[in-house]
């Protein structure tokens, strides 16, 4: 038996046929689907880990100068990662959560200070953004506040 689509006959090759291209689209789609999750999850770990290396880095450079309060020497060291494309904004917090020293190269402003102290995560995601967040410590001991990316 075979059904009338239009004015054409459809026969049982036709439909392997559609059966076949079918599950390949759908196979493909998903294939596609697996393949960027999977790249932009490796693209965030890869930007995590890149840009934490930059936090710590100059968390290490600004320890004499939050150590001093000298905020032109902080001003200076932060002020060289508007160079990197990818940093919108970064602040010193001294221990009390109160700003420090900061630049910003859009309008908007820094987010409250975040106490990560009880967690872990040092990197968090909001609104598009990767927010990092690095302490500086003296000789890598006691801290003496915290950088924010």
């Amino acid at each position: 038996m075979s059904k009338h689509l239009g004015s054409k006959k459809v026969t049982i090759r036709t439909k392997l046929i559609l059966i076949i291209v079918s599950i390949c689209t759908i196979a493909l789609l998903l294939a596609g689907g697996l393949f960027t999750f999977v790249q932009l999850q490796l693209h965030r770990t890869s930007m995590i880990e890149n840009l934490t290396s930059v936090t710590k880095i100059t968390a290490d450079n600004l320890q004499a100068a939050v150590l001093f309060e000298n905020i032109d020497d902080a001003d200076r060291i932060i002020s060289e990662l508007k160079s990197d494309s990818r940093i919108h904004s970064a602040a010193i917090y001294n221990n009390d959560g109160i700003l420090f020293s900061s630049f910003n190269i859009t309008a908007d402003n820094f987010p409250a200070f975040y106490d990560f102290s009880q967690s872990d995560k040092m990197a968090v995601f909001s609104k598009n953004f990767l927010h990092l967040y690095q302490p500086i410590k003296l000789n890598g001991k006691d801290k003496l506040g915290t950088l924010f990316i």
